[in-house]
């Protein structure tokens, strides 16, 4: 069973990405940039190999509750 999110604390971040090889390697950083009020996650993505084959991940992460007036920006590479 999945343990439960207090969403009066954490806010919950999803990006979904795709793509074709036999393997995949992800680098995943959260960055607060408080100059412009922003919550950025980014996601690197090297999918390595000649395979036909399909792969995805929402990218989950959670992280403390937004501060008022934040927004959130999404960077996949």
């Amino acid at each position: 069973s999945l343990t439960p999110i207090d969403f009066n604390v954490f806010t919950l971040l999803a990006k979904k990405t795709s793509g074709g090889g036999c393997s995949v390697i992800y680098d995943r950083k959260v960055l607060k940039d408080s100059e412009n009020k922003k919550i950025i996650y980014k996601i690197k993505v090297q999918y390595e190999g000649p395979c036909d084959m399909l792969i995805s991940s929402w990218n989950w992460v959670y992280i403390p509750k937004l501060e008022e007036g934040y927004s959130v920006e999404f960077q996949v590479e």
